[in-house]
C-alpha cells in the first residue's frame, strides 16, 4: 500500500471551459477515429487531453522527500527528490508570456502571475508553485511554512519584508 496520507499534493486549477473544450476535442476525436480515420482521430484526442494538464507539487511528509508534477488528466510525473536544505518561501510577482502554447485560445504578450519559491542554503530555488491569484500564493505558502518550518519572503511588493 503507498502512503497516500502522508502525501501533500497542490495543484493549480483548470478553467472549467478549458476541461469542457477538452472533453469535446477528445469526444469528437474518437468519434472520428471510429468513423473515419484512427490516426487524425486519435491526434486530436491527444490534443484534447493537453487540455487537462496542469502543474504544481507533492511533499511526502513520511519519506522527506517532494516532487514538481506535471498532470495530464490526473496522472501524476515527476521525480522524487530529498528535502533537508530549504532556506526559505520567496512568494513574489513574475510575467510570463511570448511563447505558444497551443492549449490556450487566447494569447497576449505577457501576464503577470505569482510564483511559490523555495530556496536552497546555496540560493538555488525551485518554482512550487504559479498562479494569478495573491491570496492563493500565500495559502500554499503558509502551507510550505509549517511543513518545512521555515520563513518566507513577501516580494510581492516593491517593499520586501519577511512574513
Amino acid at each position: 500500500m503507498k502512503n497516500k496520507e502522508f502525501i501533500i499534493t497542490y495543484v493549480t486549477p483548470i478553467p472549467l471551459m478549458k476541461r469542457i473544450f477538452g472533453v469535446a476535442l477528445m469526444f469528437l476525436g474518437m468519434t472520428f477515429a471510429f468513423m473515419d480515420n484512427m490516426l487524425v482521430g486519435l491526434l486530436i484526442v491527444i490534443y484534447g487531453c493537453f487540455f487537462h494538464k496542469s502543474q504544481g507539487f507533492q511533499i511526502n511528509k513520511k519519506l522527506k522527500k517532494y516532487r514538481l508534477v506535471f498532470l495530464i488528466l490526473d496522472t501524476h510525473f515527476g521525480s522524487w527528490k530529498p528535502y533537508d536544505n530549504f532556506a526559505y518561501i520567496s512568494v513574489f510577482k513574475t510575467r510570463k508570456g511570448g511563447g505558444f502554447d497551443p492549449t490556450e485560445v487566447l494569447q497576449s504578450t505577457s501576464v503577470e502571475f505569482i510564483d511559490v519559491n523555495l530556496f536552497k542554503e546555496n540560493n538555488q530555488n525551485e518554482t512550487f508553485y504559479t498562479t494569478d491569484d495573491k491570496e492563493e500564493a500565500f495559502e500554499v505558502a503558509q502551507h510550505l511554512k509549517k511543513v518545512f518550518e521555515i520563513d518566507i519572503l513577501d516580494a510581492t511588493e516593491r517593499e520586501r519584508k519577511w512574513i
